[in-house]
């Protein structure tokens, strides 16, 4: 009998995107308290297309619509930040 996977699919997409979540929480923290809306839009975005080509690729094109729907620009980095 297989064991159970008790990962959750972010952290497994993050840990496959390190570096961008590096950099953008690194980005963030140097920002803190002075955060503004879109400070790190760059480091964001690159993690934001890293985590979805591994869905795409994990997923396969038939669930883009739903991924891409669960997991948008706001949703995404309010998951990120909290």
């Amino acid at each position: 009998m297989r064991e159970k996977n008790t990962t959750s699919p972010l952290k497994r997409i993050l840990m496959n995107c390190s570096s961008q979540a590096k950099n953008y929480g690194s980005c963030v923290a140097a920002k803190v308290p002075e955060i503004e809306h879109d400070v790190c839009a760059k480091e964001f975005l690159a993690l934001k297309n890293c985590m979805q080509n591994m869905l795409k690729k994990k997923l396969g094109g038939c669930a883009e619509k739903h991924v891409y729907k669960k997991f948008s620009s706001v949703n995404l980095r309010e998951s990120l930040l909290s």
